[in-house]
Order: structure tokens, then C-alpha cells, then sequence
């Protein structure tokens, strides 16, 4: 392996810095170029603009870095995926031997991320200049070496990326399927309950196809479209043999425990715990050793609620770790229940918690608040037949994150060790060649 170099930033690309156009030139509607601000449109790889400005000033192109460079959260990243007018609390950096060298532009920066919010400017609302960045030392792989590094980068984040997107469209398969049995009533004829009249000449009932191995989707009648009986209860219409109860019929709700602060530590020692903040990373920052008498073990798969500020089920996809406080598990009462079951029923019911305790400065989800929690309960053959379909899509949902976080790591890891010398480019090639 070569050695590497030590080298400014601007020796190596170019930056140009956000200008936000002027109010009275932006709008939501879609008209001109589409605007960025800052990372609150930031998706999992590329943004999702909404706003759109006539008055552009700055621009990011196709494949452009985006970086945050105001506020706390200043060295967020992303991707353009197409030409944007960026504001003042973005910059677009870029390689200058062109697109190719992109992924290993943004591990460098990445790997020196620490140094760059440490010399921000300003406590309460940090800043970093366009001549900090440009001014940035970083170690760079001889050039006969750093295409072949971006390209294993790049490898390693297409199939991240492409995890990502199967499994948002087996969540939206989970999705519409829940809608469709459990709130449309057209579920399978078959699934209905044995007292049921049997529907002759039905309308097939229509699925997407799945796009998971084992998945079946029963080619039948759907029962209310096809002239099911419906009862009336509390909650509305619903088929003959269901019932209206509490969240207590279909779920066991546990409450993290209340760990010590000072046994928490940064340094792994322990278990990983899990708080409110880690439920949309999947990756806890903190850990403990503490023995805690009501401790619970959160293992990928299970179905949590943080209870402060937004009330949002999450099926936990990390390793795993102990459930901290003002968190809370939705554990299946019996075998025949299934957490995507479980996921979609009280989803609206968190949601209408949560929009009906705006106006207060920090909302709060209570035991008291799930206690009321209603929702309908299918009979057990509805809820083994959807179990059925939906294990499937779930552990495929487990098993794509699972090998999202072995490839992120690898990724992660990939530029120190080969500027340590502990793994050669050669090395770094076969190890993605094998994911």
C-alpha cells in the first residue's frame, strides 16, 4: 500500500456555500428551482425538498455532498440527486476528479468530522466558514489507490441504500395489507370468523405481489366488498363475530426502568440503553452497568414507544440493550398476535394522543393514556391468517437491517484501517466482495 499524504481540502475539492433567497421568492406549490435549507429535509440518502424558490442564488448539482454547516445540526450529510438551490445553512462540496471519488470525499470528512465541530464558532448556535472547511488537513490514499477505495464505498452504500428501499416497501406492503383486512374489512373470506356466512361469487381479492420468498397472498373473496355481515359497536361497523377491547386483549405494555445516570458511560462497558433520542438511529450512545430489578431486555423486532414529545411505534432494529425510562414496550398477549398487528392498530391512536396534547411544552404519553387505548380484535383464525402472512415480511425487515448495520460498520471502519496499515486496499475489495 502506498503512503498517504496529508492534505488540505481544497486541495482536493471545491465548496460552494448556501445564499437563502429572499421570502417573497419562495413557495410550497412547486414553482422554480427546489429549495434547501438545512437537514429537516434530509432523507436516509437524498432530501426531500418543500420549498421552492424563483430567485435562486447557490446551487448544489447531481451528486453534490450536502453538508450542514449552521446550528446543532451542523455536519449532517446527504446526497443531491438533482440540481438545488441550496440557503445559507448548506454547503455543496465536491471532488474535483469528478463524481466517481464522491463516497470516498465524504468518509474523509466523515473520519474528521470531530475536528470540524470543534472548530465551529459560537456555543449556542455553531458555525462553520467556508474557509474553515476549505482549510480542513486530512489524510488522502495515494492516487493510484483512491478510486478503487471509493468504489468499495460506494458499493457498500448502494446495498445499504437498497435495503433501505426494500424495506420501506415491505412496510408499506405491511401497511396496506392492516388497511385492507382491518379497516376496509376485506380481508380473505376464509379469515372470517365460523359464524360467518359462507359468500358465494365474490370479487377475487387483490394484493400487490410479495416481494419476499415464502409469501403467499390468498387469492379470495373480500368479505365486506362481497356483502359480509357487519355489526355495529362502539367503534363503527365491524364483521359479524369481532369485538370491540382494550389494548390490553392483543398486547402486554412494560415501562423501561428508571437506571442511575451516573453509571452511564460512553466507553461500551455494559449493556447498551436504550432512551427515546436512540429509537430513530438504533444506535444507543450510552451504556450501564447497573443491575436494575425491573429492567427489560429489548431484542431486534420489538415494538416501542418513546413517551415524550412524539408518540411514534418503532419495531427496534438494533442490538440488543436495556429499555430506559419514559419508553414502553407493545408485547403480543398470545402466539396468534403479531407486532405488525399490533404496530398498525395503535398507530392512530398514538397520533391522536399525541395531536390532542399540543400546546403544552413537552408532551407526555402516560400509562394513564393507554389505559383508554380501544381498538377492534379480529377472532383468532383473522389474526392467525394475517400472522401468517406478515412473519415473513417482518423477519425479512429484520434480517435487511441487521445486514445494514454489518455493512455500515464496514464501511465505517474501512479508511482507518487502511491508514493504519491493518488492512490493505486489496484486503478492504475481498471483505466487500463477501457482503
Amino acid at each position: 500500500m502506498g503512503k498517504w499524504t496529508v492534505q488540505k481540502l481544497s486541495d482536493i475539492a471545491t465548496l460552494v456555500m448556501g445564499q437563502s433567497p429572499t421570502g417573497e421568492t419562495c413557495n410550497t406549490v412547486g414553482v422554480g428551482y427546489p429549495l434547501l435549507n438545512g437537514p429537516t429535509e434530509f432523507g436516509s440518502y437524498s432530501p426531500t425538498p418543500t420549498q421552492y424558490t424563483t430567485s435562486p442564488s447557490k446551487f448544489a448539482q447531481p451528486g453534490d455532498l450536502l453538508f450542514c454547516v449552521r446550528g446543532s445540526t451542523t455536519g449532517k450529510m446527504n446526497w443531491a440527486d438533482r440540481e438545488y438551490a441550496i440557503g445559507r445553512g448548506l454547503a455543496a462540496i465536491r471532488h474535483k476528479g469528478g463524481l466517481v471519488y464522491q463516497p470516498l470525499l465524504r468518509k474523509i470528512i466523515e473520519n474528521n468530522l470531530k475536528t470540524i465541530l470543534a472548530q465551529a464558532t459560537g456555543s449556542t448556535f455553531p458555525n462553520v466558514s467556508r474557509q474553515q472547511l476549505l482549510d480542513l488537513e486530512v489524510a488522502m490514499p495515494p492516487a493510484h489507490e483512491q478510486l478503487t477505495i471509493a468504489n468499495a464505498i460506494a458499493n457498500l452504500d448502494a446495498k445499504v441504500e437498497l435495503n433501505h428501499k426494500q424495506n420501506q416497501t415491505l412496510e408499506q406492503l405491511a401497511q396496506t395489507l392492516f388497511r385492507q383486512w382491518f379497516v376496509a374489512f376485506d380481508f380473505p373470506v376464509e379469515a372470517a370468523d365460523a359464524t360467518s356466512p359462507k359468500l358465494d361469487n365474490n370479487p377475487t381479492l387483490r394484493l400487490p405481489p410479495p416481494p419476499v420468498k415464502n409469501v403467499t397472498f390468498t387469492s379470495s373473496a373480500g368479505y365486506r366488498s362481497s356483502g359480509g355481515e357487519m355489526v355495529e359497536s362502539e367503534l363503527g361497523l365491524i364483521p359479524k363475530g369481532w369485538r370491540v377491547g382494550s389494548i390490553y386483549s392483543v398486547a402486554k405494555v412494560i415501562y423501561g426502568a428508571s437506571f442511575a445516570s451516573k453509571l452511564f458511560n460512553e466507553k461500551a462497558e455494559g449493556l447498551p440503553l436504550i432512551r427515546i433520542r436512540d429509537l430513530k438511529t438504533f444506535s444507543p450512545s450510552f451504556y450501564t452497568t447497573e443491575t436494575h430489578s425491573k429492567s427489560t431486555l429489548i431484542t431486534a423486532g420489538n415494538l416501542l414507544v418513546g413517551m415524550d414529545a412524539e408518540f411514534t411505534p418503532t419495531v427496534w432494529m438494533g442490538d440488543d440493550g436495556l429499555m430506559n425510562q419514559r419508553v414502553c414496550m407493545f408485547r403480543p398477549a398470545s402466539s396468534e398476535v403479531h407486532e405488525l398487528f399490533i404496530l398498525h392498530s395503535i398507530k392512530p391512536l398514538l397520533e391522536f394522543f399525541e395531536r390532542a396534547k399540543v400546546g403544552t411544552t413537552v408532551i407526555h404519553l402516560g400509562k394513564s393514556d393507554i389505559d383508554t387505548f380501544k381498538l377492534i380484535v379480529p377472532p383468532t383464525n383473522a389474526l392467525q391468517s394475517f400472522q401468517r402472512i406478515a412473519a415473513p415480511i417482518f423477519q425479512k425487515l429484520l434480517n435487511n437491517a441487521v445486514q445494514s448495520r454489518t455493512l455500515a460498520t464496514l464501511r465505517d471502519t474501512l479508511l482507518p484501517q487502511l491508514l493504519s496499515g491493518r488492512l490493505t486496499v486489496r484486503q478492504a475489495e475481498e471483505l466487500v466482495a463477501q457482503e
